[in-house]
């Protein structure tokens, strides 16, 4: 294939001819593992210096809020190399967060743990901001997966890390600008984030107020008003993914989002569950509700629940986690045909006032839902920019 003007071939791919192929060393002035505090085993106190360990700088943030404290004596007692500086990276290079980091945005005197590796960037050669992009780019996630090493709890030798390679504009202003952009669309993606748990702590506010009891409302027993048609398992034999027969809902493992999901098929229908009903899990965890978006066979560990309009939907998202202190169970938590039916139902007298209630709670199901949808969407517009922004297909200067 014919290469495009102003781009060269490398060892990592098509990149512009004023690009060059770094490793990290080459553009580090040092890489340090943090404090074994196993061995050499810090003060804990209340209040007291950070101590930032792999689960305080995941999602390209550095979380205080969530980090241990030590005390100003341990804190003393450690060399420099131990305590961060503004511009640092920190990478987790050790268990099961291996291969994510976050940048350190400020100055805060704080000190981190040895599943943590502290980088520090040659400034003169890389902008830090566009260091903390590369080392979160899902090319160099690949790599660093790639030379994982260790049969239990992963991790990346220093030797390794140091010499995995990637393309780099060579001017600061470059490398600053593809920074900036991919900044201003984690930005967005964290407002849509935040937008949506406000509206879902909205939504849970009016479940409270909306299905509460009320004068003149009846308590009834969930068997009493709706059907409830308990699962059963076909037999093993009878399982297979390759579409044949109908899809097979076992247990919590098939209810996702609010919906049922395809994993299994079954030739052998023992119990038959109907598009539109709410299929809601028997088996750890109890309670689990989601609507089924196709008919399907009922394994052992769901129940379906059939009802002429969506109050009672609503109202068992909002009993979800109460399951717990009637479920049963030895082995793991469960609850049986008589303890489904006789769940006692706080309901309105009329129709439509039950009809009302619904609607309006999935009116605001259905807002978050496209929030959600938008989420997803601008997170696969983040990854495209990565790997058009840190390669040099697209550039901004």
């Amino acid at each position: 294939m014919e290469l495009r003007a102003g781009y060269k071939n490398t060892e990592v791919g098509v990149i512009p001819d004023d690009w060059e192929v770094k490793t990290i060393k080459g553009i580090t002035t040092d890489m340090l593992q943090g404090v074994n505090t196993a061995i050499d085993i810090p003060e804990y106190v209340e209040s007291g210096y950070p101590m930032l360990k792999a689960n305080n700088i995941i999602d390209g943030e550095v979380n205080f809020s969530t980090s241990d404290h030590i005390s100003e004596k341990t804190y003393q007692g450690y060399s420099d190399r131990f305590r961060i500086k503004k511009d640092d990276f920190l990478f987790s290079n050790i268990g099961a967060r291996l291969g994510t980091g976050s940048l350190m945005k400020t100055s805060i005197e704080c000190s981190f743990a040895w599943n943590v590796m502290r980088i520090i960037p040659n400034q003169k050669i890389v902008k830090p901001e566009f260091l903390g992009c590369i080392m979160n780019s899902p090319a160099l996630y690949k790599e660093i997966k790639k030379n994982e090493s260790g049969s239990g709890m992963g991790f990346v030798p220093k030797n390794v890390l140091q010499n995995l390679t990637f393309p780099i504009p060579k001017t600061l202003e470059e490398q600053t600008s593809i920074a900036t952009a991919l900044s201003d669309a984690d930005a967005f993606i964290n407002s849509l984030e935040k937008l949506i748990i406000k509206k879902r702590n909205i939504k849970q506010g009016a479940m409270q107020k909306l299905l509460q009891p009320k004068e003149g409302w009846e308590v009834k027993k969930l068997g009493e008003i709706a059907f409830v048609n308990m699962g059963q398992s076909p037999l093993s034999a009878y399982y297979n993914s390759e579409r044949i027969g109908i899809p097979l809902i076992q247990g919590n493992a098939d209810l996702k989002n609010r919906k049922t999901i395809i994993r299994f098929f079954s030739t052998m229908i023992t119990k038959r569950g109907k598009e539109g009903d709410i299929i809601m899990s028997v088996r750890a965890p109890v309670g689990e509700v989601s609507k089924a978006t196709f008919e399907c066979c009922l394994g052992r560990g769901v129940c379906s629940i059939s009802y002429d309009n969506e109050y009672l939907y609503h109202y068992l998202i909002y009993f979800e986690n109460s399951w717990a202190k009637l479920s049963t169970g030895s082995t793991f938590d469960s609850v049986n045909s008589e303890q489904v039916k006789g769940l006692e139902i706080p309901i309105p007298t009329s129709k439509q006032e039950q009809t009302s209630i619904a609607s309006i709670l999935s009116d605001m199901d259905a807002e978050i839902s496209a929030l959600e949808t938008k989420l997803e969407k601008y997170r696969k517009v983040k990854l495209g920019m990565m790997q058009n922004l840190l390669t040099g297909k697209i550039r901004l200067i």
